[in-house]
C-alpha cells in the first residue's frame, strides 16, 4: 500500500507499507479525497516547522469509501461514502467532559502528530465518520472539513457587517454561509481572481488590501467604522491594526491562522475605548462537521466553486507546486 511521507522541505518519499488493520469501533477507508490545507504547503515550504516538524504524513482533509468496519452500532457499513473528522479526542479529560472536544489534553490530529491521509487506505475511529449520501461525488469528501472551519467562522451571526479577511478555499466557502442569515459580507484579500469568486458567491462588497481607496469604499457602502464582526484566516500587523479601525464598537475580531510570528502589538487604549473582543476559533467541532457535511449536500456549499483542480496521489510534486504557482484555492488528490 502506497503512503507517502513529506520527509524534508520539498521533498515527498512514496512508502510502500502494509495495509493497516483496524480495532473496534474503527475503520478501514480507502481514501478517495485529500485536500491540500495551507498548512501543508507551508510544511512543503520549510515554514512554520517549529509547531509542524518533519518528517511527518500530511493531509487532516480527507474522505473515502469505507471498506472494512468492526463497530456494533450499524452507523456506518461497508461502502459508505465518508468524511473523516480529523481531531480524535480522549474523551476522559477535563476539557473532554466540559465538552470540549478541541482542546482536549490528549488530542491526535491527522496529519499533525499523527500519521495523515496522504495514503491509499486510512484507520479512523467510526465515531469521527460522517457518513455522506450516495450520490456524493467522493472526490469532494475532503472538503467537508475545510468547509466546517468557514461554518464556524461566522456561525451564529444574524444580521451583521461581516468581514472576511482572506478568502482563499475557506474564506471564500464562509460568504454563502453567511448569507443565509441576513448578514453583509466584506471580502477583503490581494487576490482579484479570489475577490471575483468571492463576489459571484455573494459578497457585498469585494476590497483589495492594497487599494489605497479601500477605506473609502468600505466608508461608502457602509459608513465609518460599521463592520460588526471580522473573521480572519490570514493575520498580520497591518490587518490587525485595520480590522480594529474599521470595526464598530463591541465589535468582534477572529482569527484561525497559525501565524509565522507569533507576536504582534495591539492598541490596548483602542481595544479598551472601543471594547472589542479578539479570539482565537474553536473550529473543529464534530457536530459541526456532520452539520456542514449536510450544507454540502444542500448546495449552499458547492464544492466546485472552491476546487481549483484535481491531481491523481501519485503526482503529489505537481500538485504542490501548482497550488503555489497559481494561488489556486483549493487542490485535490485522488486515489
Amino acid at each position: 500500500m502506497l503512503k507517502i511521507t513529506l520527509q524534508s522541505p520539498g521533498r515527498f518519499v512514496f512508502n510502500d507499507v502494509p495495509e493497516p488493520t483496524i480495532k473496534e469501533g474503527e475503520a478501514l477507508i480507502e481514501v478517495k479525497s485529500m485536500g491540500i490545507c495551507a498548512g501543508d504547503i507551508s510544511q512543503y515550504r520549510g515554514k512554520k516547522l517549529d509547531i509542524w516538524p518533519l518528517p511527518t504524513v500530511q493531509c487532516h482533509e480527507f474522505g473515502g469509501i469505507v471498506k472494512q468496519v468492526k463497530d456494533n452500532t450499524g452507523e456506518i457499513n461497508v461502502g459508505d461514502k465518508v468524511a473523516v473528522s480529523p481531531h480524535i479526542n480522549c474523551g476522559d479529560c477535563f476539557y473532554c467532559n466540559c465538552g470540549l472536544e478541541l482542546t482536549c489534553d490528549n488530542d491526535k490530529i491527522y496529519g499533525i502528530n499523527m500519521d495523515g491521509g496522504l495514503a491509499e487506505r486510512v484507520t479512523a475511529p467510526v465515531e469521527k465518520l460522517v457518513k455522506l449520501s450516495q450520490d456524493f461525488d467522493v472526490r469532494y469528501s475532503s472538503i467537508v472539513e475545510p468547509a466546517t472551519v468557514a461554518n464556524n467562522i461566522v456561525k451564529g451571526l444574524r444580521n451583521s457587517n461581516i468581514m472576511i479577511i482572506g478568502v482563499g478555499s475557506i474564506g471564500v466557502m464562509a460568504v454563502p454561509i453567511a448569507k443565509r442569515f441576513d448578514n453583509k459580507v466584506i471580502a477583503v484579500d490581494i487576490d482579484d481572481n479570489h475577490l471575483k469568486i468571492a463576489k459571484e458567491l455573494g459578497a457585498d462588497l469585494v476590497l483589495n488590501f492594497n487599494d489605497g481607496d479601500k477605506d473609502k469604499k468600505l466608508e461608502g457602502s457602509f459608513g465609518r467604522e460599521r463592520v460588526d464582526f471580522v473573521g480572519m484566516t490570514h493575520v498580520n500587523q497591518q490587518l490587525l491594526d485595520w480590522s480594529m479601525d474599521v470595526l464598530r464598537r463591541c465589535g468582534t475580531i477572529a482569527f484561525i491562522d497559525i501565524v509565522e510570528k507569533p507576536f504582534f502589538k495591539i492598541n490596548f487604549r483602542k481595544l479598551w475605548s472601543k471594547i472589542i473582543t479578539i479570539k482565537g476559533l474553536d473550529s473543529l467541532y464534530f457536530k459541526d462537521f456532520k452539520e456542514t457535511a449536510g450544507l454540502i449536500e444542500k448546495g449552499i456549499i458547492r464544492p466546485e466553486d472552491v476546487v481549483s483542480k484535481i491531481f491523481p496521489l501519485r503526482e503529489i510534486k505537481m500538485a504542490y507546486d501548482y497550488k503555489i504557482k497559481n494561488n489556486a484555492l483549493k487542490v485535490i488528490l485522488t486515489n
